[in-house]
C-alpha cells in the first residue's frame, strides 16, 4: 500500500497564517482506477497563490476547512488506471 502526506487547512487565517491553522495527515492511497493517475511531486511552488485559496471568498477558489492545500507543482506519473 502507498501512504501519501499532505497538509490540510485546519481553519482559516486571520492575518499570517499560524502553523495551528493545518495539520499534515497520512493517507493510504489505493490502486489508480480508470481515468485516474498517481503521480509523484518533485516539486511543488509555495507561492502567493496558495495564500489567496486559504481566505473564505479566494480570488483563486477556496480551499474548504479540512481539505487538502491547493499548490501548484511538477510530478512523474508512476501509474496509470486503465
Amino acid at each position: 500500500m502507498l501512504t501519501n502526506r499532505r497538509v490540510v487547512l485546519r481553519s482559516r487565517p486571520h492575518g499570517l497564517p499560524d502553523p495551528a491553522n493545518f495539520a499534515i495527515e497520512s493517507v493510504t492511497l489505493a490502486e489508480p482506477q480508470a481515468g485516474q493517475v498517481l503521480i509523484e511531486v518533485g516539486f511543488i511552488s509555495v507561492d502567493a497563490f496558495i495564500r489567496t485559496t486559504l481566505d473564505g471568498d479566494g480570488i483563486h477558489g477556496t480551499v474548504g476547512l479540512g481539505s487538502p492545500v491547493t499548490a501548484l507543482g511538477v510530478g512523474r506519473v508512476l501509474a496509470s488506471g486503465a
